[in-house]
């Protein structure tokens, strides 16, 4: 997530690794392909028009879904899988993951 390259941002940037991910999906600048709550606002007052761009999904039905076709009736009941969604300027990311991702702050890139 290049938060160094918004206009008043940071001067680093998040980089998140998911080691072993269930599914990943990709969304052009649309949202509703995989049902999503109410997107939260940032709280800081000079972003207060953006989305937050990193979110884990309650009760998510892809989760749900995803769970119920790959587990056992039993283990759903159980199931860990959870719905990470990653909100950019362009962009939508999902991805199912039973493990939380490895998460480092890095020094801001130019591309």
């Amino acid at each position: 997530m290049h938060f160094s390259r918004v206009i008043g941002g940071f001067d680093k940037d998040i980089e998140l690794t998911f080691t072993s991910p269930m599914a990943v999906q990709w969304e052009d600048e649309t949202f509703g392909l995989i049902d999503l709550p109410e997107l939260p606002a940032c709280a800081a007052t000079e972003f207060k028009s953006y989305t937050y761009p990193t979110l884990i999904v309650p009760d998510s039905k892809w989760a749900d879904l995803y769970a119920a076709r790959t587990h056992t009736a039993e283990e759903y009941k159980s199931h860990k899988v959870a719905h990470y969604a990653f909100v950019s300027m362009n962009d939508l990311l999902h991805v199912l993951s039973q493990e939380n991702p490895n998460v480092r702050v890095v020094e801001a890139r130019n591309a």
